[in-house]
């Protein structure tokens, strides 16, 4: 077979048509209520929580909305982070490399699947883009009726699909913290040249950001932890 005939060749997805349904479900939650609330912030902010959504897998009930929750928890706080760390602009490098060091490292060692830490740098990113505020949770706490949104797609998709209400834990994950570590890197032994030269890019994407703030620069950052993320 040719490489031009190779073009033309698909892959069955795996998913259903009721994963991607439960995305729009999640994301059209919070803009319902923000009509009814008669609140922008909870459509422009509720939004970014329901990407808690995505760490939906064909696995069982109760993994879906541990990994979902476990998920929002972490947007949550990211997006908080970012909101607070755009009042001291200097840390920034230092905050998304320590971010996505740790975020590298931590995915590798629970296999966690995609997006893993995609949208949890992102919304960081996109936290310090917004202007000043001294109340950080009070702005955080719109991000948690997407999340809420997203805890609701994922059990009624889940039951649709007939997912067990939960299945056995694989060996991978009956490991102690110490024995993934070690595991890790077995499988993967550059991991840390690759997570170092993953956040030194951050870092350094984050410093030229800063230099260029007065020009829109934070856009560079969101720019660059999108594509690396992804």
């Amino acid at each position: 077979m040719s490489h031009f005939q190779s073009l033309f060749l698909f892959n069955k997805s795996k998913d259903t048509f009721f994963r991607p349904l439960g995305s729009g479900l999640s994301i059209a939650i919070p803009i319902l209520l923000s009509f009814f609330l008669k609140d922008i912030q909870v459509a422009s902010l509720g939004v970014m929580g329901s990407f808690a959504y995505l760490s939906f897998q064909r696995r069982s009930v109760l993994y879906n909305v541990q990994a979902i929750c476990v998920h929002g928890i972490l947007l949550f706080l990211s997006f908080s982070l970012g909101l607070y760390a755009a009042s001291i602009s200097w840390a920034i490098p230092l905050i998304i490399s320590v971010i996505s060091f740790t975020a590298f490292i931590l995915t590798k060692m629970y296999q966690i699947p995609k997006p893993s830490y995609s949208f949890i740098i992102m919304l960081f990113a996109t936290g310090i883009t917004l202007p000043e505020t001294h109340h950080v949770v009070q702005t955080s706490y719109y991000l948690l009726f997407g999340i809420v949104g997203a805890i609701i797609s994922g059990l009624l998709v889940s039951f649709i699909e007939r997912l067990p209400l939960k299945t056995s834990v694989n060996p991978h994950e009956r490991l102690s913290f110490k024995d993934k570590y070690y595991v890790t890197i077995y499988e993967f032994p550059d991991l840390f040249i690759k997570a170092i030269n993953f956040s030194t890019i951050l870092f350094l994407t984050a410093y030229i950001s800063y230099l260029l703030r007065d020009y829109s620069g934070q856009w560079i950052l969101i720019s660059a932890s999108s594509v690396l993320a992804g």
